[in-house]
This record gives structure tokens, sequence and C-alpha cells, in this order.
């Protein structure tokens, strides 16, 4: 076996590796000031003009594991831990917003995802389920309230949930959001276990909003929502879905 061979067999791995770690991502949807739809799987290609309008969705697993045969140990790679770059906030500590994902999640400035604490909003872009009732307001109700904006992040007792993302109490200046999307009825309660410390608030301020019939508890006609772009139906747009 000659030195070329030796070298493409040992990085084979690698990149059936690469391949299969990119089914397991996520695909982002954006539309351009011409109502173009654009996909792609690199949250670095988007613009970022248009990084406030930024939606995304996992893809979907393959069937079936990618088998991989094992390789002579004389021809395996030494593996290395490469150090993230990635640092995990401090409570308190203020982050510039660079995406809005849905009604409960933005992108920090460094990538992390954070998801709100304490509520939950209507499902747009699930891989499993139709859009949700109400889902698009909720979206842009956050959107509105902080899109290319810095949030300073609180966190309880449990730090990220079972997906890695963060779990904070998001806050821009004195405005404290999971609270006003709750008051504006645009989210529901939803606590965990560890992290009660706004819970009775926020089932104060969600009995008010059902008693005034505010977004999703009278219709979601409060706030105006963009009207969408025609999606091509064929195309490249295709297929990156």
């Amino acid at each position: 076996m000659t030195h070329r061979h030796a070298m493409g067999l040992a990085l084979l791995p690698l990149l059936i590796l690469g391949l299969a770690g990119g089914v397991a991502s996520e695909i982002y949807r954006w539309a351009d000031d011409a109502g173009q739809v654009h996909f792609t799987d690199n949250y670095g290609l988007v613009p970022p003009e248009y990084r406030d309008r930024v939606q995304s969705r996992p893809r979907s697993p393959p069937s079936e594991p990618l088998a991989v045969a094992p390789m002579p140990s004389a021809l395996r790679p030494v593996e290395r831990t490469i150090p993230s770059s990635r640092r995990t906030p401090r409570s308190g500590e203020r982050a510039a917003v660079v995406a809005v994902l849905d009604g409960d999640t933005i992108v920090i400035s460094g990538g992390e995802k954070v998801r709100y604490l304490g509520i939950n909003t209507p499902e747009t872009h699930h891989p499993d389920r139709l859009p949700e009732y109400c889902g698009e307001e909720a979206f842009e109700a956050n959107r509105r309230l902080v899109a290319g904006k810095t949030v300073r992040l609180e966190f309880d007792e449990r730090l990220r949930d079972k997906y890695g993302r963060l779990l904070a109490y998001v806050y821009v200046d004195n405005l404290f959001v999971n609270a006003e999307l709750i008051r504006q009825g645009y989210a529901q309660v939803s606590t965990y276990r560890e992290n009660q410390r706004h819970h009775e608030e926020f089932q104060r301020l969600q009995q008010r909003a059902i008693e005034a019939r505010r977004g999703l508890w009278g219709g979601c006609v409060a706030i105006r929502v963009p009207p969408p772009s025609a999606e091509p139906r064929t195309g490249a747009a295709q297929r990156g879905r």
C-alpha cells in the first residue's frame, strides 16, 4: 500500500463523520427585501441585515445510522480534544441579539441559543408539527421586543435544557421580556421544576391576559404580522428544505 493510499484511508472516517454531522444540523430560512426566500445550513452565510428575521428548524435525522467499517489501529487518526470557544455567560451579563428564531428563542452574540425561562409560545417551524395557532404573531411580538438589541440574561437553578440551549430570564433595559410576552397574551406559563423564581408573577400576568382576551386568548388580532413572502416550489429553495 502506498503512502497516499494509507493517508486516504485514514481520512475516510473523518469525511463520513462530517457528512453525518451535517444531517443533524439546522436549516436557516429568511426572506430578503425583494421577497426572495433563501435557505442555508450555515448561519454565518445569513447576511447581517436579515438576521433579525431568520427562522430555523432542525434537519430530519437519517432513517438509519451510517455504518462505518472499523479501520486497522495503525491507520486510525489520533483523536484530539479541541477546546470550545463558546463561553457560558454569567448571570447578569449582557449580549447582543443576532437572531430571533421564534416566540421564545433567540441567538445571542457568540452563537448561543437562549430559550426564555418560564414561558412557552406556539410553534412556528417544528420538524414534527404543523405551525400552531398564533405562532407567527408570537414570533413577531418577540422580534419587536428584542431584535437587534442588547439584552441582559438572568439564570435560575437549571442552566440548560435537554437541547443544550441556555435557559434565561431576558431583559431589555428595564423591560422583562418573558413577563411582557405573557402580559401581551403571546406566551403561556411553562415552568421547569428547578426554575420557579417568577412562577407566581407569570401566573398572575397570564390570568389578566385571559380576562382581557389578549393575544392567543382573544384571536391574535392585537398585532399585525408582515405578509409572508411567496416561497418558490421548485429549484434550489426546495432542495434546501
